[in-house]
Parts: structure tokens; sequence; C-alpha cells
């Protein structure tokens, strides 16, 4: 039986996308959303948060790394922020266009 099976069950709204966002696509989201603030973040009462948020660092390849444990809360906030404030890509349509 499935997470979202046993949550749904026990009376809670699973709401999930077909997939996760790419990390990057994540990362450009949260940095956004405190860019613009559309989230802040009390350190008095998320000092850890806070503290993750501060301290993320990045591997050779460019990617968050893993091995601080301080990437489980910028992993959670940031699907969080994605969901609720995504950078939205444009869409390129090429239905109407005309060749010369």
């Amino acid at each position: 039986m499935s997470d979202h099976r046993l949550l749904r069950e026990a009376g809670f709204v699973v709401k999930v996308r077909p997939s996760n966002p790419s990390v990057r696509d994540r990362i450009a989201s949260v940095n956004n959303a405190f860019l613009r603030e559309r989230v802040k973040i009390n350190s008095s009462l998320v000092p850890f948060g806070t503290e993750c948020l501060e301290q993320q660092a990045y591997n050779k390849s460019g990617d968050p790394d893993k091995t601080t444990g301080l990437d489980h809360f910028n992993d959670a906030v940031g699907y969080l922020i994605h969901w609720h404030f995504a950078i939205q890509k444009p869409q390129v349509s090429l239905r109407n266009v005309r060749t010369i």
C-alpha cells in the first residue's frame, strides 16, 4: 500500500504532481521566492532551518552537498515553495508560425 493511499485513507488530502521538479528548478523557485519576499523565515522560531538555508553548500558538479546533514530542510521547503511559487517557463508554440 502506498504512502499516498495510507494518507488518503486516514482522511488527508494528498496533492502531488506526476513528477518532482528538477533540483535546479526547485532551487530557482526558492531563491526567487526569497528575492521577491514571497517567503520569509523567522530565524527565532526556525533556527535550524535558517542555519540550513544559510549554510547550504554545493559539490563540484553544482548539486547541493548531501554530506553535511543540512540539506533535508532545504529539500522539504524547496518542494513546498516550488508547489506554490514555481517559476513558469515560457511556452513556445510553433503551431501558427508561417514560413517565408
